[in-house]
Order: structure tokens, then sequence, then C-alpha cells
């Protein structure tokens, strides 16, 4: 987890210790987190318009439409989280922010994969998934039904592919539908979507949060 530190006005400052002395600190912290919770949504649709706003990308679609922001206490703390936290869109999420180590070297992911299936070919392999791979909803399809099919020149970066077959024909890539495309590796510039969003929204933050701790808590 990532800590920022805002500076506030004097106004606020004065609400909050204010309202410290005065109420029940459950009370207070209830009041903060209906504040927080309105501000994470700004901040991820902040996000999406501004970093994730690449109409000419399916993926950037995908991972836009996946993008949550959510207040949780954690440990007495309340935590202010924006990302991709369920679904298909957190296979990539990550490694489209910080891209792999071969473009970043703080990043956590190498450029090599292995493959998703059970059925894996023998070198290590990173499944990319095609536009079939993909539901109406944004969700992958169940890969239970995929055949591995190797490519037949083995030169390239291309392994093979994740196929379904069409019953009562022959395995042919011609009239199969490829679900995932196998590579041996695979180089992503990093985006850094969610740093450079929330640094481009900070100003906006600590404004927005002192006018409500002003509002609803200096009121009091």
């Amino acid at each position: 987890m990532n800590l920022l530190e805002i500076d506030t006005n004097g106004k606020a400052l004065a609400a909050l210790t204010k309202a410290a002395r005065a109420f029940d600190p459950r009370e207070v912290k209830a009041k903060m987190r209906k504040i927080m919770e309105v501000e994470v949504i700004r901040l991820r649709d902040h996000i999406r318009k501004t970093q994730l706003n690449d109409f000419s990308s399916r993926s950037s679609g995908r991972l836009s439409r996946s993008l949550e922001g959510r207040v949780r206490d954690v440990g007495g703390i309340l935590e202010v989280s924006v990302g991709v936290f369920k679904g298909a869109a957190m296979a990539y999420a990550g490694v489209q922010d910080q891209g792999t180590k071969s473009m970043n070297s703080r990043s956590p992911y190498p450029k090599r994969g292995s493959s998703i299936t059970s059925n894996r070919p023998k070198p290590s392999a990173l499944a990319i998934p095609t536009d079939a791979a993909f539901r109406a909803n944004g969700q992958l399809r169940s890969r239970r039904d995929l055949v591995y099919v190797p490519k037949r020149k083995k030169t390239g970066n291309t392994v093979g592919f994740l196929v379904k077959p069409i019953k009562g024909m022959a395995l042919s890539l011609s009239d199969a539908t490829i679900f995932y495309i196998l590579v041996k590796k695979v180089d992503i510039k990093p985006r850094f979507y969610l740093s450079k969003g929330l640094r481009s929204y900070m100003p906006r933050l600590t404004r927005n949060l002192e006018a409500a701790i002003v509002k609803h808590l200096g009121a009091e």
C-alpha cells in the first residue's frame, strides 16, 4: 500500500480537531468514510477519463470498465484503493501499469511467462487472449475445452495457439477459433496509469476533501 500525505488548510484541520474532541471517534470515522467513498469514485472516473480513454485499444476499454474504487477499514485506518480487484482484467491490469522488467527495471513482471493451461507446450509461454476469448461482459471464457496447437515453423516469438475445434471436423487452424496466442516473451511499456492519474487528481482531491470536511464535520 502506498501512503500519501495531504497538507490540509486551517479550516479543515480545525474541523477535524473539533470533531475529534466533540464526538465519538466511531461517528467521526463513519462521516469520513462517506466523504472518502464519494472521492474515491471521482478519482476512479478521473483515471478512466485521463489515462484509459484510448478508444483504439480494446484492452484499455476492458481495463477501464474493470477499474474500481473502494474504501476499507484496515486495522482501524481507512484505506482508499483504486484498481482492478476482480474479473479477467486482473490478468493484465498490473503489467499494463508497471510494464515488463525489460521496459521497467522496477517492474515485478518478467517478460517471460508460463502457459495458463494444463496441456502446456514444452517451452514456457505467455498466453495472450484474442477477442474471441472474451465474453460480451468482458469476462474471459472457460479454457476447459481448448486444445493446444503448436506452431508449425519453430522460428519467431510465437510458440503455438489455444483453440476451440469444431465438432466433427479435423483440427485445423484455418477452421478453429483461436482463443489464445502463446508467445515466448513479450515486452510491454509501463503506462503508470494509476500513479499518473492520482498525481494529476491530487490538487482537486485535496480541495474536495477540505470542503467536505468543513461542511460535514465543521458545522456540527
